[in-house]
């Protein structure tokens, strides 16, 4: 639900195109999203590879079982991209747009996002805490 409330609040409150929360272009990079998300993948890849190399034991007790492998992928391939996205259109486009414009300097505006996403997260751990507000921004 809040990713529709962020793109109509952007329409209606504040009077642009929704795609402005998207990229400094106003819309969505897709030739920039698809070499990003090779990139993660081939990441991904390194890091399945390296732990098969590293002798890392999978315990077979611990595999649920390809129906529930299977559903859970798929609410996670349909679920997690929208509010992952949902997060990002919160905290680092719309909030981060409308406080900049309020001010003449644009760190207030990111420190608030930041803060917001942390807060978001509710994680205790203060490791955590710390590598959501360092990588966040």
């Amino acid at each position: 639900m809040l990713l529709p409330a962020v793109l109509l609040t952007v329409r209606w409150a504040g009077r642009q195109r929704p795609g402005s929360v998207n990229s400094v272009e106003g819309r969505v990079r897709w030739r920039w999203l698809a070499e990003c998300g090779g990139w993660s993948l081939a990441a991904a890849g390194l890091v399945v590879v390296a732990a098969a190399v590293g002798g890392e034991r999978w315990n077979v007790a611990l595999w649920p079982g390809w129906a529930t492998f299977a559903t859970l992928a798929v609410v996670t391939v349909l679920v997690v991209p929208f509010q992952a996205a949902a997060e990002e259109y919160l905290c680092r486009g719309w909030l981060l747009q409308v406080l900049s414009s309020w001010t003449r300097v644009w760190w207030p505006a990111a420190l608030t996002g930041t803060v917001l996403f942390v807060v978001l997260h509710e994680y205790t751990d203060p490791l955590v805490i710390m590598d959501l507000a360092v990588f966040s921004p």
